[in-house]
C-alpha cells in the first residue's frame, strides 16, 4: 500500500491517525511542522498527505500548493478546526482531493483513503499497461508472415497508407489477422509513439460502450462518482482501433463520426468539447454495404471510414501462405514451451494444405500449439493433428414432453447453432435468429452460454 504523510501541530490528532492508519498496515510518516513536512514529503514520496490547514510555520495551502508543484500526482486531504467555505473552495482549486473538518469521522476518512488507494492502484496497473504498450510498438515489428502475392499486394497497400492520417476500414473473415495489421499499421506510422487502444465492440454491452469510449464527468449517471477519460482520450497522439464496429449501435455511430469529421467530442454529462489528435481504424467480417441498404449502418459513417479499405482474404485463397506461418507458429511456441520440436514432416503439411481453415490463420495457430502439445517426437506428424470440425450441436432425439422445458431447450439449442455457425460473433447471431443483439445477450445469460466458446 501508499504510504501517509500526517501534518498536524496537534499531538493527539497525530497520534488518533497514526493508530488509525498503522492498525490497517499503513506506513504513516509524521510532521508537527511545514518544515518537518516537507523534508518527509521530498525524502519519501508519499502519495497521500493528510495536512492541516494551520501550522506554526506555514498555512496548510501555501505548503500544498508547494508539494503540488513538486509533486502534481500528489493526493492531498486538507483538515482545520477553523472550517470556513472559502477555504475548501481554494483548498480544492489548488488540487486537494478532499477537505474535512475536525473533529475527524475515522470512517468517513478511512474510505476516503482507501479510495484513493485504490484510484493509485488502478493508475500503477495503466501505467504498467502503457509502458509495455510503448516496448511493443517501439521495438520489433508485429511479424507479417507471408509469401503469397495477394498479401505482398496488401502489405503495399498498408505501407503507403501508414504514411497518412487517413480512417483503414480492415475487412476479412474472423480469423485473417485484421488485428494484426491494424497494430502493423500504427508501428510504422509517424504515431508509433504514441498509444495503441483497440476495443472489440462485441465484448462490451451497449449500455457501456458509450462510457467506454467518450468518458464522463461526476454525476453523469447514478455510478459516476468521478471522472473518466473514454478510450478516445487515452488514443490522444495515436490510434484508436474499433473492432468489428458493425456492433456499435446506431446512436454511437453518430457520435463517432463527429469525432472524425471534427477531431473532438464531448464526455457524457460535459458541457466542454475535448480535442484530440487521434487517427481512427476500424474493423468488420460483415458486409457494411449491406448493412446500410438494410438500415441498420449509418451510411455517412460508412462513407466517413470507407476511405481506405483494406480487405484480407482468407487463409483458403493463398494457401501458398500456411507453410510459412505454419513454420513462424511451430517457432513461437516451441520456445514458449521449452519443447523440442524440429519441425513438421511433409505428411503433416499436407494435410495443413489440404484443409479451408474457416477459422483461419488463428485456427492455424491453434492447431499448431495443439499439435506441439500432443507431439512425442521431434517432429509433427500427421496424427498429432487434428482438424476435425467440432460436432454439431444435435437436437435432443426425444424431446421432453413438459411444453416449458422443451421450449427452453429449443431456445438455447437455437442460441448455440447460430453462435456456432458465426464463430461466436453476436451480431452476426441475432441477425440470423431474426431478434436484436440485446435481445441475444438475454437468452445468453438466461441459458448461461459464452459466446467465446464458439471462437475459432
Amino acid at each position: 500500500m501508499y504510504p501517509i504523510l500526517i501534518v498536524d501541530d496537534d499531538e493527539s490528532i497525530r497520534n488518533f491517525l497514526l493508530a488509525l492508519f498503522e492498525a490497517e498496515s499503513y506506513t504513516v510518516f509524521t510532521a508537527i511542522n511545514g518544515e518537518q513536512a516537507w523534508k518527509l514529503f521530498t525524502e519519501n514520496t508519499p502519495m497521500i498527505v493528510i495536512l492541516d490547514q494551520r501550522l506554526p510555520d506555514i498555512k496548510g495551502i501555501d505548503l500544498l500548493k508547494r508539494m503540488k508543484e513538486y509533486d502534481p500526482d500528489a493526493n492531498i486531504i486538507i483538515i482545520t478546526g477553523y472550517g470556513e467555505i472559502k477555504d475548501a473552495v481554494r483548498a480544492m482549486e489548488f488540487g486537494a482531493v478532499n477537505y474535512l473538518l475536525k473533529p475527524l469521522d475515522a470512517q468517513e476518512l478511512r474510505i476516503i483513503v482507501k479510495q484513493i488507494q485504490q484510484n493509485l492502484s488502478i493508475k500503477k496497473e495503466r501505467d504498467l499497461y502503457w509502458d509495455k504498450l510503448q516496448v511493443l510498438c517501439r521495438g520489433k515489428l508485429t511479424p507479417l508472415v507471408y509469401k503469397s502475392k495477394k498479401m505482398e499486394e496488401i502489405l503495399n497497400q498498408v505501407k503507403e497508407v501508414a504514411k497518412t492520417n487517413s480512417t483503414v476500414l480492415l475487412e476479412g473473415e474472423s480469423g485473417t489477422g485484421k488485428g494484426l495489421f491494424a497494430l502493423y499499421i500504427h508501428q510504422i506510422s509517424n504515431r508509433s509513439g504514441g498509444p495503441f487502444i483497440d476495443i472489440d465492440c462485441t465484448t462490451i454491452p451497449e449500455n457501456l460502450l458509450e462510457s467506454e469510449l467518450f468518458g464522463y464527468e461526476p454525476g453523469a449517471f447514478t455510478d459516476a462518482k468521478k471522472r473518466k477519460e473514454g478510450l478516445i482520450e487515452l488514443a490522444h497522439k495515436g490510434t484508436l482501433f474499433l473492432d468489428e464496429i458493425s456492433s456499435m449501435p446506431m446512436l454511437l455511430q453518430g457520435k463517432l463520426l463527429k469525432v472524425i469529421e471534427n477531431r473532438a467530442f464531448r464526455k457524457l454529462g460535459g458541457k466542454k468539447e475535448i480535442v484530440v489528435d487521434v487517427r481512427i481504424m476500424v474493423a468488420t467480417n460483415t458486409n457494411l454495404e449491406e448493412m446500410v441498404n438494410n438500415g441498420t449502418f449509418r451510411k455517412d459513417l460508412f462513407f466517413r471510414i470507407n476511405t481506405f479499405p483494406i480487405k484480407l482474404p482468407p487463409l483458403r485463397e493463398r494457401k501458398e501462405d500456411i507453410t510459412p506461418l505454419a513454420e513462424h507458429f511451430l517457432k513461437e511456441i516451441v520456445k514458449e514451451y521449452h519443447k523440442e520440436i524440429e519441425g513438421i514432416t511433409p505428411e503433416a503439411f499436407e494435410i495443413l494444405k489440404d484443409y479451408d481453415w474457416p477459422g483461419n490463420v488463428r485456427e492455424l495457430r491453434n492447431t499448431i500449439e495443439k499439435a506441439i502439445i500432443v507431439a512425442r517426437g521431434k517432429f509433427i506428424k500427421p496424427e498429432d493433428i487434428n482438424l476435425r470440425m467440432g460436432e454439431p450441436i444435435k437436437m435432443e432425439e426425444k424431446l421432453s414432453l413438459n411444453f416449458k422445458e422443451a421450449m427452453e431447450n429449443l431456445e438455447m439449442d437455437l442460441v448455440k447453432r447460430a453462435l456456432a455457425q458465426t464463430q461466436g460473433n453476436q451480431t452476426q447471431a441475432a441477425e440470423i435468429l431474426g431478434v436484436s443483439r440485446n435481445f441475444l445477450i438475454r437468452l445468453m445469460k438466461k441459458h448461461k452460454i459464452n459466446p467465446f466458446e464458439f471462437k475459432v
